[in-house]
């Protein structure tokens, strides 16, 4: 689990209702060894004001380190929307979509 400062304008569009307009995309240093899988915990932080209280989970699908396409030192992290509300919500969840289907009362796909 990662979590990560993000700053209002690029928060907003990351928790953006409508699926056409959502930043599903995420460049950074990459000086935590992101991986695919891993869980991002973007913070909204105001550069006055400091951290908003508000938070979104994201997971990370795919990772792309290689120049050119990506400054040597940064990763471009493509991420969705959590397949359960919260990490904390994984072992009691009823039904997910990520790698299969999972049966109600169990945590692994079928």
């Amino acid at each position: 689990i990662h979590h990560l400062k993000t700053w209002p304008h690029l928060f907003a569009a990351i928790a953006e209702s409508d699926p056409l307009l959502r930043k599903t995309v995420e460049i950074r240093k990459d000086d935590r060894n992101f991986q695919v899988g891993d869980i991002l915990v973007l913070e909204e932080y105001d550069v006055v004001n400091g951290y908003t209280g508000r938070s979104i989970q994201r997971m990370v699908t795919h990772c792309l380190r290689e120049e050119p396409w990506v400054p040597h030192g940064f990763v471009a992290l493509s991420i969705c929307e959590m397949p359960f509300p919260r990490v904390e919500d994984r072992k009691t969840i009823s039904s997910c979509s990520v790698g299969g289907r999972i049966k109600p009362g169990q945590d692994q796909p079928l």
